[in-house]
Order: C-alpha cells, then sequence, then structure tokens
C-alpha cells in the first residue's frame, strides 16, 4: 500500500482559504498563482470534527491525485520554511536561508529564542535527535 493510497482510502485533505481577498487572478479560497506548494490538513474518520481547522476550508483534496513532498506529525508552519515548505524554518538560526548568518546579534538572539520556546512548548526537554 503507497502512502497517497493509504491516505486516499482513509481521510482527505483540507486546506485553509489561501486567498481571503479575491482578485482577478485569484479567486476567493484558491491557491495563488504565485505559490510553490500547499499547505493542507489531513482528516479522517478517527481525527473528529473538533480537529478541523478554525477558519474555512479552501479546498478538499485527494490524497491519490497530489504529489505529496514532505509530511509533518502537526503544524509545521510550512509557509515560513524553504524548500518549499519541506526544509527549515527560514528564520532557523543555523540552516534557514534568513537565518543567523544574514542576521544581526539581536536577529540572533531573537530567533534562538523564538526556537527555544517553540521547542519547549511543542516537545518538553526532548533534544532535537529524539524529536
Amino acid at each position: 500500500v503507497t502512502l497517497p493510497n493509504y491516505l486516499s482510502t482513509n481521510g482527505i485533505l483540507l486546506s485553509m482559504c489561501g486567498v481571503m481577498v479575491p482578485s482577478p487572478d485569484d479567486p476567493p479560497c484558491s491557491v495563488p498563482r504565485e505559490s510553490t506548494h500547499l499547505s493542507a490538513s489531513y482528516i479522517n474518520a478517527n481525527v473528529g470534527s473538533t480537529r478541523i481547522i478554525p477558519q474555512p476550508v479552501g479546498i478538499v483534496l485527494d490524497p491519490m491525485h497530489v504529489n505529496i513532498t514532505c509530511l509533518y506529525p502537526t503544524d509545521a508552519a510550512t509557509d515560513i520554511r524553504d524548500n518549499d515548505g519541506c526544509g527549515p524554518p527560514t528564520q532557523d538560526p543555523k540552516y534557514g536561508s534568513k537565518g543567523a548568518r544574514r542576521a544581526g546579534i539581536v536577529g540572533r538572539r531573537m530567533a534562538r529564542q523564538q526556537i527555544e520556546k517553540y521547542t519547549r512548548e511543542n516537545f518538553g526537554d526532548k533534544g532535537w535527535r529524539d524529536i
């Protein structure tokens, strides 16, 4: 069983409305033309309706008809990640394309604090190798 086949037979992918204010080029709840990727949440009967994103659903996708390039167990903020949502956060101090190598002392400190806070809140005392 392939991943797309399993996902397709057990649930659907939902995305939030990408374009909240329509334009002639991008109608409401569409994927903006300049987008390089689309983030979606996987929903199935085990998840239940309380886990559905709290915004209007923009697109319902069949996993058999999309190219899934990466998966995360929770919201991974793919809109602020390099490599079309599959890489490190752009502001990652060490690996991000807009990270510490391009930031000043204050920018590096703020990025470090943001990542440490996120890690503590979401993973407790686990190190990166354990996540």
